[in-house]
């Protein structure tokens, strides 16, 4: 994005829809994974105001599953309930800066990536099911009394009839998995598509579910949530996604619930606050579909490096997919191995990947680097913290120190196809791997196993 050029078109719109300002700042805001956010700075000559533009993404997670203006219009709706969410503006065509988008009010505060280490750290700083806690929870139950009627009508969703939430939103992610050759056979993958297929719960009465409520997506004042962001997902549903979803391992951070609650005493504190029993089944089912969502989610995003192009964010996602399987394993109630030094076959695994990628960048040209730079913090023990996403771009791209090269897409599948054999070995089911782990015969992880990326 010409960031200059995209001001000045942004601001000739803007006046001329008599919005008389200038935009003095146009600066794109960084951690997001979907949708483009610009905080940009108005001026209209008797005073400055900060807002948030909102462009429809070109790619990633969410590519192609998103309507900007049914976000306009529920942000709209909500300005009438306890939600605290952003005050949509403006709405912006997308023939002004190519892409759709919408313009709200910019609330500061803290929005902390729980995956990464600082984010972490934060988390740690407020205490389990403490005041923090409590204000995230209220928000979520805010978000769970709006009336169905005016978010059915910003969502453009008929109030009953039609597949129940569960099933709908099992086969949104279903489509994603089928549709991707690299994944769509995956064991793990295979069984919870199929384990979701056959245990949907009853249906309820619709209600609003935002559908990706976590810490990353609230703006963080203090101890209080003082805004509710990215509602790309959300949708009339059973609020148990959301409840379910905060207390699946995807959503885990410093062993809690979002980072913010024991799981249990979340559930318990729910029940209350919506006076309302959660059955036990549902919230497993949509523990289970949260995950298996956000394996799909990075999936989605890795589709134009399946697709052949030489696209260093989306063959971080297909890594994210590949890392992504063992919480789902978890959340099912599989085995899954542990990573640690006791496991064994998974660290010989990793052995064999890392030294891969030190031959690649100590004696391969531009390639090889670039993809030992992209491999690098992928194949690693479990339990390490990942970078931050921006962290991780930034690095890699340091590494790189040119854009990639026509060949790294073949290169970088050989890789990737080695990081797959390693993940698999972490699931004791596959039966066919342990075979090639046996017939390998070998400890050392220079000979093990028989194929090596960089050879």
């Amino acid at each position: 994005m010409d960031l200059e050029a995209s001001a000045r078109r942004l601001e000739a719109h803007l006046n001329a829809c008599g919005h008389v300002c200038r935009v003095t700042e146009f600066a794109p805001l960084g951690g997001g994974r979907s949708a483009t956010s610009v905080r940009v700075r108005l001026d209209d000559g008797g005073g400055a105001m900060n807002v948030v533009l909102h462009l429809h993404p070109e790619g990633g997670p969410l590519a192609g599953m998103t309507s900007v203006a049914q976000q306009h219009a529920l942000l709209c709706a909500l300005e009438a309930t306890e939600v605290p969410a952003p005050h949509a503006l403006w709405e912006v065509p997308a023939e002004v800066l190519g892409r759709e988008g919408y313009i709200t009010d910019y609330q500061p505060g803290d929005v902390p990536d729980p995956f990464s280490r600082s984010g972490r750290e934060y988390l740690a700083g407020h205490p389990p099911n403490g005041p923090l806690a409590e204000d995230f929870l209220a928000c979520l139950c805010a978000v769970h009394r709006v009336r169905p009627e005016p978010a059915a009508a910003a969502l453009g969703q008929p109030l009953d009839g039609g597949a129940p939430h569960a099933v709908r939103e099992h086969r949104r992610w279903a489509e994603v998995l089928r549709a991707a050759p690299a994944f769509a056979d995956d064991p793990l993958l295979a069984y919870a598509d199929a384990w979701l297929a056959s245990t949907a719960p009853a249906p309820v009465a619709p209600r609003l579910a935002h559908c990706d409520y976590r810490v990353g997506n609230v703006v963080i004042v203090g101890e209080r949530i003082a805004s509710v962001l990215d509602w790309e997902l959300a949708e009339l549903g059973d609020p148990l996604y959301d409840l379910g979803a905060a207390c699946s391992p995807a959503l885990r951070t410093n062993g809690l619930a979002c980072g913010l609650w024991e799981p249990d005493a979340l559930v318990r504190r729910y029940e209350e606050r919506m006076e309302r029993d959660v059955p036990p089944v549902a919230l497993r089912y949509f523990a289970v579909l949260a995950t298996f969502k956000v394996v799909c989610l990075w999936i989605n995003a890795s589709r134009p490096f399946s697709d052949g192009a030489d696209d260093l964010t989306a063959l971080r996602a297909g890594f994210s997919a590949l890392e992504s399987r063992p919480m789902l394993a978890e959340a099912l109630g599989l085995p899954a191995g542990t990573g640690s030094s006791s496991d064994g076959d998974g660290d010989r695994a990793i052995a064999v990947v890392q030294r891969a990628v030190r031959d690649a960048a100590r004696t391969g040209g531009g390639e090889l680097r670039l993809s030992a730079a992209v491999l690098r913090g992928m194949a690693r023990p479990r339990g390490d913290l990942r970078p931050s996403f921006a962290d991780d771009v930034e690095d890699l791209a340091r590494d790189a120190g040119a854009p990639p090269s026509t060949g790294l897409a073949a290169l970088a599948r050989r890789l990737l196809d080695d990081a797959a054999f390693a993940a698999d070995l972490h699931d004791p089911r596959h039966q066919r791997l342990r075979r090639l782990v046996a017939e390998a015969g070998n400890s050392d992880p220079a000979g093990w196993p028989p194929r090596t990326p960089a050879g």
